[in-house]
């Protein structure tokens, strides 16, 4: 048996965790860690196209262009990017 505070601290605590908990909670913090994890990779590849560039090696900083494109569009506009893989899916498989 519960003692009688901890019964009403229970009672009462527990619609306002369900109340708070839905299907889009987590968004922001998605959105906050995939903005992070571009980032740093898009640093990554700077360097490494600058690298590139450095070497003139021409082929290889446009395969990293083109490699970075991807990165940005799931870092930054992740819900875009995912009904884009969809469309594309479903007009491939019919």
């Amino acid at each position: 048996m519960m003692p009688p505070m901890l019964e009403v601290f229970v009672a009462t605590a527990a619609p306002d965790v369900v109340a708070q908990l839905s299907t889009s909670s987590g968004t922001g913090l998605r959105d906050i860690a995939l903005a992070i994890i571009g980032t740093f990779t898009i640093v990554i590849l700077a360097g490494r196209a600058a690298g590139a560039l450095a070497d003139e090696r021409y082929g290889k900083l446009l395969w990293l262009v083109l490699g970075a494109i991807p990165v940005i569009g799931f870092a930054y506009f992740p819900d875009l990017s995912v009904s884009i893989i969809k469309g594309l899916f479903t007009s491939g498989v019919g």
